[in-house]
């Protein structure tokens, strides 16, 4: 489980990049038959931008095309409405397999 800082915004948006490029690397070296999903935990987010959205959509995409499957869980309602809004919560919201 991922949980998202605070603040994800274009001021650490790199750094939380590289933290999420970390868990992918780590749910692509699972073996066969091994569960891979990866749980983004929202429950102190509170600060979102265009930055942020996007990294939050190429990591799901991402995700995606690895067949490893996303969950989120703890979205607080200023946050769901903003990817609801935006068309982004039909992206996040997937399982891959």
């Amino acid at each position: 489980m991922y949980a998202l800082p605070e603040s994800l915004t274009l001021r650490n948006v790199n750094s939380v990049q590289q933290e999420l490029l970390r868990i992918l690397r780590g749910e692509l070296e699972k073996g066969e038959g091994e569960a891979r999903k990866v749980v983004f935990d929202f429950s102190h987010l509170k600060d979102l931008d265009l930055a942020g959205l996007q990294l939050l959509l190429a990591a799901a995409v991402s995700l995606g095309k690895n067949n490893i499957s996303l969950k989120m869980i703890n979205i607080q309602e200023p946050i769901q409405e903003l990817l609801q809004l935006t068309g982004a919560l039909d992206i996040l919201t997937f399982e891959a397999f």
